[in-house]
């Protein structure tokens, strides 16, 4: 029996040599629910200060440093 694919992810990493800052990896995460319509649930930025979450079309995103999100993991 053969499984529908549901979700896709797309990556785009950015290195610089000159800086570290700008330095990320962006991946924006798709729900495919047949296959003709592919619709973008939210992009998750990771960067070497924070972790970035933004909602499916959303220009602002949600900024969470790495400590917080290590608080978040141990509730």
């Amino acid at each position: 029996m053969r499984m529908r694919k549901i979700h896709t992810v797309k990556a785009n990493l950015q290195i610089f040599n000159l800086s570290k800052a700008g330095t990320s990896l962006e991946l924006e995460v798709f729900a495919q629910p047949s296959r003709t319509i592919r619709q973008k649930i939210a992009t998750v930025i990771i960067g070497r200060g924070s972790l970035t979450l933004k909602k499916g079309k959303g220009r602002k995103g949600r900024r969470i440093t790495w400590s917080r999100l290590a608080e978040m993991m141990e509730q």
